[in-house]
C-alpha cells in the first residue's frame, strides 16, 4: 500500500476531542516526539485506508495563534512553516460543536494562513444534548471549506473524513479582518453564531452551570474535592478488600501446594517461599489499583478534574506556580515519571522546574500497596458513620504530600522570584458520561503496565532476596542452628516449634539478616527493625517492591502457609518497638516515611534527564529523604 503525498495535520483547542480523532485514525500506529528545538510534544502516526497511507500529525491543543511565548507560539511557527509549502499539507480543524463560539477564534486565525482545510464539528452528541447543534451546511457556506459532523468517541463520521480530503480548500472568510483586534474578530464570530445556531438556544442553562456553582467555588470546590477523595478511598478499601483477600488466599494455597508437591528442598523453597510470596505481594493489590484507576478515570472523563485545575490556579499562583502545573501534579498520583515528562508543556522554565521538583510528593500508585498493607496492619478498623478511620488515614497521606509540596513551593517563591509569570487559559468542558470502553482500556492498560513493570523487578529481587535470606556465612549459620537446637531442647518445644525457631535464627544470620542488622542502628529511632530495613533498601528499585520483600522475609521466618502477610507480621516480633509489635507507632512512622521519601530510582533518573541539573536532582533525593526521616522520627517519638 503506497504512502500518499498528503500530510494531514490536526489542529484544535484543548478538550475538543482532537486526540480521540487522531487515535481513531491511527490506531496504535503512532509515536510521540518533540516539536523541533523544544520540549513540547506532538503525536505522529500513519492513517491506513483502502486508497493509501497518510502521514498524520496531532499538534498540541491551543486556543489561539496570538501569543508567541508559549506552546501557542510554537504551534504557530509550525503552521507558518507548513504554509510555505502548503501544497503538501492539509489541515483538519477539529472543533467542539458544543463550544463553537470559543473554537471559532482559532479557526478564524488558521484560515488566514491559506492552507487547505476541512473542519470537523466534533462532539456533536454533547452539542445535541445541550441544544447547541450547529447548522453544518450554513457554516460551510460561510467559511467556504468542507464541514463534517463527527464523534471521535463513537466513530461517527470518522470513515467519511478521507472522502473530504480532496475537497479541502482555502477560505476567504477571515481575510477581511487581517490584523484586526480580538474584539473585531469576535464581532465576525458572533455574526456566524446567530446564523448557524438558533438564538433561542444560545441562553440554554445546562446542568454543567448548576454543578459548577459548587465545583468551581473558591471554598466549596475544595470541600467537594476532599469529600470526593475521602469517598473514593472508602470505596477502594471496602469494595476491593474481598477480591484482594481471595487472591492472597489463592497464592497462599498455591505456595502450600507447591511445597507439598515438591517436598523439602532448595528448589521447593525458592518457589514456595521466595517467588510466590513476592509476586503475591503485588497481585493482591490489583483490585485496589484497578478500582482506583477506574474511579479516577470516571472523574477525568466526566470533566471534573478540569475543575480541580481551575480552582487550583489562584492558590497555585501564591506558591509560584499556575494552574498549568495541576495537570502534571494530578498525573503524579498515577506515576511521577509521566507526570514529570508532562511538564514539558509548561513554557516558563521557573514554573516547570518547580513543578518537577515537588511532583514526587504526590502519592503515586506504587505507594498504594505499601499504604494498604501498613494501614490494614496498624490502623484500627473503626468507623465514624459511613467513613472508616483507615480511609481517612489514606486521604490524609495523599493530602500530606500536597501540603508539603505547597510549603516547599511557597518557600522557594520567597527566595527565588519568578521574573516572567505566565498566564493560564483553561476550558471547562461540559460534564458528560464517561465512555465504558475508554474506562476499560484505561484500567486494563494501567494494571497491565503495573503488573509487568513491577513483576519483572519483583521476580528478580525475590530470587536475590530468597538466596540472601536462605544462605549466610557458614560459621554463623552453624551457630544459628546450634543455638536454636539448644533453646528448643531446654524449652521442650515441639518439632514444628523447633523448626520455626531454627528458621528465625537462620534468617537473622543470613546475608540478608546481616545487611538489615548493619543499617538497623540508623533506622531504629524510627521504630524500624532490620526486616523493615531490608524492605526499604530493596524498594528503592520501586516502592511497591517493599510488599513483595516483606512477603519473602516473613514467609521464610514463618513457613506456615496458612497465614496472610499482615497476620504473619502481626504475630511477629519487632525488636525496635517498645511494645515488641508492628503497631500504631511503627505504622504511622513507616507511612510518613514512604509519603515523603524518594524511594524510586526511575523517578530520580527521569528527573535528572528532564531537568538537566544534577544539583537539583541530588537536592530532591537527599532533601526528601531527610524530610521523610525527620517526619517518621517525630511521629514515632510521639506515639511510641
Amino acid at each position: 500500500m503506497a504512502t500518499t503525498n498528503t500530510h494531514i495535520v490536526l489542529v484544535g483547542n484543548p478538550n475538543c476531542g482532537k486526540s480521540t480523532v487522531f487515535n481513531r485514525l491511527t490506531g496504535l500506529r503512532q509515536k510521540i516526539s518533540n516539536l523541533p528545538g523544544t520540549t513540547v510534544e506532538e503525536k505522529n502516526g500513519l492513517w491506513k485506508t483502502e486508497s493509501g497511507v497518510y502521514k498524520i500529525t496531532d499538534l498540541p491543543g491551543i486556543y489561539s495563534l496570538s501569543r508567541t511565548e508559549t506552546e501557542e507560539g510554537l504551534v504557530r511557527n509550525t503552521l507558518l512553516s507548513m504554509a510555505a509549502d502548503a501544497r503538501n499539507h492539509t489541515l483538519i480543524l477539529v472543533v467542539d460543536e458544543s463550544n463553537l463560539r470559543r473554537n471559532l477564534l482559532l479557526v478564524h486565525q488558521v484560515l488566514q494562513l491559506n492552507i487547505k482545510c476541512i473542519l470537523l464539528l466534533n462532539m456533536s452528541d454533547v452539542a445535541r444534548r445541550r441544544n447547541k447543534s450547529a447548522d453544518a451546511l450554513k457554516l460551510q457556506d460561510i467559511l467556504g471549506i468542507p464541514i463534517l459532523k463527527s464523534n471521535g468517541k463513537t466513530g461517527i463520521g470518522i470513515n467519511e473524513i478521507e472522502a473530504m480530503i480532496p475537497r479541502a480548500a482555502t477560505s476567504n472568510w477571515s481575510q477581511a479582518d487581517g490584523d484586526a483586534s480580538i474584539e473585531k474578530k469576535y464581532t465576525t464570530i458572533e455574526k456566524v453564531m446567530t446564523e448557524v445556531i438558533k438564538p433561542s438556544l444560545l441562553s440554554h442553562r445546562s446542568i454543567t452551570k448548576m454543578v459548577d456553582k459548587v465545583a468551581t467555588h473558591k471554598i466549596g470546590g475544595f470541600l467537594l474535592l476532599f469529600i470526593i477523595l475521602t469517598g473514593l478511598f472508602q470505596v477502594v478499601f471496602t469494595v476491593a478488600a474481598y477480591p484482594s483477600e481471595w487472591i492472597e488466599n489463592g497464592f497462599t494455597a498455591l505456595s502450600q501446594w507447591v511445597e507439598d508437591g515438591l517436598g523439602v528442598g532448595t528448589f521447593s523453597s525458592l518457589i514456595s517461599h521466595g517467588i510466590i510470596p513476592g509476586i503475591s505481594g503485588i497481585m493482591v493489590f490489583i483490585p485496589q489499583i484497578a478500582l482506583l484507576f477506574l474511579l479516577i478515570g470516571i472523574l477525568e472523563d466526566s470533566g471534573y478534574l478540569t475543575r480541580v485545575s481551575y480552582i487550583s490556579d489562584y492558590p497555585m499562583r501564591k506558591l509560584g506556580l499556575t494552574g498549568k502545573s495541576v495537570i502534571p501534579l494530578l498525573g503524579g498520583f498515577a506515576c511521577a515519571i509521566p507526570g514529570i515528562m508532562s511538564t514539558r508543556t509548561i513554557a516558563n522554565k521557573y514554573e516547570r522546574l518547580l513543578t518537577m521538583f515537588v511532583l514526587p510528593l504526590m502519592a503515586c500508585s506504587a505507594r498504594l500497596p505499601v499504604y494498604s498493607l501498613i494501614i490494614s496492619l496498624c490502623i484500627p478498623k473503626v468507623s465514624f458513620g459511613f467513613i472508616g478511620l483507615q480511609s481517612l488515614v489514606m486521604t490524609s497521606l495523599y493530602m500530606s504530600g500536597i501540603v508539603l509540596a505547597a510549603i516547599i513551593s511557597f518557600g522557594v517563591r520567597k527566595f527565588i522570584k519568578n521574573k516572567v509569570p505566565s498566564d493560564f487559559i483553561l476550558e471547562l468542558p461540559s460534564y458528560q458520561m464517561p465512555q465504558l470502553k475508554n474506562l476499560w482500556n484505561t484500567v486494563y492498560f494501567k494494571c497491565k503496565s503495573f503488573v509487568l513493570e513491577a513483576g519483572k523487578i519483583i521476580l528478580v529481587i525475590s530470587v536475590i532476596l530468597w538466596a540472601m535470606a536462605s544462605y549466610g556465612p557458614p560459621q554463623k549459620m552453624q551457630q544459628a542452628h546450634k543455638m536454636a537446637a539448644q533453646e528448643a531442647k531446654l524449652a521442650e518445644l515441639t518439632i514444628t516449634q523447633a523448626k520455626a525457631l531454627d528458621d528465625k535464627y537462620s534468617l537473622e544470620q543470613s546475608y540478608a539478616g546481616h545487611m538489615g542488622k548493619f543499617i538497623e542502628p540508623a533506622i531504629a529511632p524510627l521504630g524500624f527493625d532490620w526486616k523493615t530495613g531490608i524492605g526499604i533498601i530493596s524498594s528503592f528499585a520501586a516502592r511497591e517492591v517493599f510488599v513483595g520483600t516483606m512477603g519473602t522475609i516473613f514467609n521464610l521466618e514463618d513457613k506456615e502457609n496458612t497465614k496472610l502477610l499482615r497476620d504473619k507480621m502481626a504475630s511477629s516480633t519487632n525488636e525496635m518497638s517498645s511494645t515488641g509489635k508492628y503497631g500504631l507507632a511503627y505504622g504511622v512512622s513507616l507511612l510518613l516515611f514512604y509519603a515523603f521519601a524518594m524511594q524510586c530510582a526511575s523517578t530520580v533518573s527521569v528527573m535528572y534527564k528532564e531537568s538537566g541539573s544534577l544539583k537539583l536532582t541530588l537536592l530532591q533525593l537527599i532533601g526528601y529523604s531527610g524530610i521523610a526521616y525527620l517526619a517518621a522520627w517525630v511521629a514515632y517519638s510521639i506515639l511510641a
